[in-house]
């Protein structure tokens, strides 16, 4: 059997939502206070209970945070 979370079916939806908030969240180098809020509420709009089928994992939230070619720029961790 194989199972499909919400997660991997709004998957795309989440991307485009994730690189809004960034859009709106970084701008000349900086980034405004709330991005990983922002990110978190992103993902948990589309899949609620994210954050309770992760929790044995016992980690935050790491967000990369990467320029056009790709290369890491920053690294963001709660």
């Amino acid at each position: 059997m194989k199972l499909i979370i919400p997660t991997q079916v709004n998957n795309a939806a989440i991307n485009i939502n994730v690189k809004d908030a960034a859009t709106e969240f970084i701008q000349k180098g900086e980034i405004k206070p709330g991005l990983l809020n922002r990110i978190e509420m992103v993902i948990r709009a589309y899949d609620p209970c994210i954050k309770c089928a992760t929790r044995q994992a016992n980690e935050g939230l790491i967000v990369e945070i990467r320029n056009s070619k790709g290369e890491l720029l920053r690294i963001l961790e709660v």
